[in-house]
């Protein structure tokens, strides 16, 4: 198999509808995205719009409701990867990765020729309301671990 992608995408989700209409891009409600096998989260409902107010409710609890508020990252996977399935254990799991501090939605898309999982992860920890920053440096290392985790989840299931 080729190798998976990781990319951080460079929005900020500065306004409240900003988080709303990712949470529902992801949800797949949007008009844009049409093909969503699965969507879900941790520490968030799993209803859309729950979820994008769970978010912004820890947000101004912590009076951090400004600059960058959501932290959105793709994982896509070759075009020879195809069990949808499997592509969900491993969005549940890297979700997992974050849910200790931080809330995180996403979503297993189909819309292009290859499975993709979207992520967002709320900058501001629900356990203390300290800020997640991601230097190159800090998102290069994320990317290790989240391929580690996906080369073990593979192995498991192959």
């Amino acid at each position: 198999m080729e190798a998976v992608v990781i990319k951080a995408m460079n929005e900020s989700y500065s306004e409240d509808r900003d988080i709303r209409n990712l949470i529902t891009y992801i949800a797949g409600e949007s008009k844009k995205s049409k093909e969503i096998r699965y969507y879900g989260g941790r520490g968030v409902s799993k209803e859309p719009q729950k979820a994008a107010k769970n978010i912004i409710q820890v947000q101004k609890h912590y009076g951090k409701a400004d600059k960058r508020r959501i932290f959105h990252f793709v994982v896509a996977f070759p075009c020879d990867m195809d069990d949808a399935g499997l592509v969900k254990i491993v969005a549940e799991n890297i979700a997992y990765m974050f849910s200790d501090r931080y809330q995180i939605f996403y979503g297993v898309h189909e819309d292009t020729e290859n499975l993709h999982i979207h992520f967002a992860v709320n900058t501001v920890s629900f356990v203390d309301g300290k800020k997640l920053h991601q230097s190159k440096k800090e998102f290069g290392e994320m990317k290790k671990s989240i391929e580690q985790k996906i080369r073990n989840i593979l192995n498991c299931y192959s």
